[in-house]
């Protein structure tokens, strides 16, 4: 009886979330409301006030979830590839989250430039994904990678956060307001760039 009552409460959370995706992919952050969300999550206004103090968290926690989403999927895609090279892993996973933006550009305005909060909250599981590895499994894959590279394990995450947001900051950019060019033009110089800052 209990996990069907605890199951209601995640289905609930999980209906504001993507309520709250959703409005804010088609209206914009500051068009919405607490109103409009639980309208579209079909729950009651009080319902929200138990899981989100206000929108501003609400907004902050699908950042978080759809950004190690994001993180997570490629992550795991990169590995499936067997690729030896570090670099050329890193290279993959870039190209796989920047893809998944030209493929749904509406992500990316939800997440801004907010991509690398993905790495910042390891514990999170893959929200479609959670019979693959934990982020914390899959970094740790990663820094044990960079090793052949001579990277220590600080050394690592740092530059994997570092290109995570120079990914984020260009994919913005270039997919939404296409500056300086569109981003498959900027594509083969931002790879170049990536695989300087990875050599010894």
């Amino acid at each position: 009886m209990q996990s069907k009552i605890e199951d209601k409460k995640k289905q609930k959370k999980n209906n504001l979330e993507r309520a709250a995706y959703e409005l804010f992919a088609e209206k914009g952050i500051s068009g919405i409301s607490v109103d409009q969300i639980v309208k579209r999550a079909k729950v009651a206004k009080g319902t929200f006030y138990l899981y989100f103090h206000d929108k501003t968290e609400l907004l902050n926690k699908v950042i978080i979830l759809y950004s190690t989403e994001i993180i997570h999927s490629a992550m795991v895609r990169a590995q499936q590839q067997n690729i030896e090279s570090c670099v050329e892993r890193i290279i993959f996973l870039v190209d796989d989250i920047i893809e998944r933006f030209k493929r749904d550009p509406e992500i990316l305005k939800i997440i801004n430039k907010n991509l690398s909060e993905g790495l910042l909250n390891p514990t999170l599981l893959s929200a479609q994904a959670k019979e693959n590895q934990t982020m914390e499994e899959l970094l740790a894959a990663y820094t044990a990678n960079m090793k052949k590279e001579k990277f220590s394990a600080q050394e690592s995450f740092q530059l994997l956060y570092m290109i995570i947001e120079l990914v984020a900051q260009v994919s913005y950019h270039a997919i939404l307001r296409r500056q300086p060019t569109d981003i498959d033009h900027l594509k083969p110089i931002l790879y170049e760039s990536i695989r300087k800052i990875l050599r010894r």
